[in-house]
């Protein structure tokens, strides 16, 4: 029925002839729009080479990716580490304030 011509350009020639264009001219200009978008598709969408191109850029982010989680875990460890020598020096300043309100309560108080 279609003669070969695939569906889309039928379309087209169908919708350009709905518009007003006569038949000619519109089967002309639905071969060199479909004609264009192979052209476009085959130059700027080359999806079977896109999965082999986007490899190195994969591995590349899985590099950085993996970077960023030993930067990650090493924050997380000084941050823990940075806690724990706070509250230590929290402990050893609760410690020597007490020292010294208990000396001042004796000396004031003998």
């Amino acid at each position: 029925m279609n003669n070969g011509v695939p569906p889309d350009v039928l379309k087209l020639v169908e919708r350009l002839e709905g518009g007003g264009v006569p038949h000619e001219q519109a089967k002309v200009l639905a071969d060199v729009i479909s004609a264009e978008r192979k052209w476009a598709d085959a130059r700027y969408l080359p999806r079977d080479d896109l999965a082999y191109e986007l490899l190195p850029l994969k591995a590349s982010i899985d590099k950085v990716d993996a970077k960023v989680d030993r930067l990650e875990m090493k924050i997380d460890k000084s941050a823990a580490e940075l806690k724990i020598e706070i509250m230590r020096w929290t402990v050893a300043l609760w410690f020597l304030q007490v020292g010294f309100v208990t000396a001042l309560v004796f000396k004031l108080t003998g």
